[in-house]
């Protein structure tokens, strides 16, 4: 049997809450960049690789690897998927 990972994040509620979404990044794309975006940026890697940037700060994300972007920061991609 596969072991499935779940990530529970548990929100305040409305008015509080924003909204939640999900990317898909193919070979050759890159994460938008964002200044000031106002929200939290939660970062969950399922396969291949993701270079981003925050704040002069770059990591390189691989599977299995999670990050929280800051609101007030600059996300940035550095390189391609």
């Amino acid at each position: 049997m596969k072991e499935e990972l779940i990530v529970a994040l548990q929100t305040p509620p409305l008015p509080y809450y924003w909204e939640s979404g999900r990317s898909t990044f193919r070979v050759g794309d890159r994460h938008p960049n964002r200044r000031n975006f106002g929200l939290f940026d939660v970062l969950l890697v399922v396969d291949g690789e993701l270079h981003i940037g925050e704040n002069g700060t770059e990591w390189t994300l691989g599977i299995g690897d999670a990050l929280l972007l800051l609101p007030e920061g600059e996300h940035y991609s550095f390189r391609p998927c």
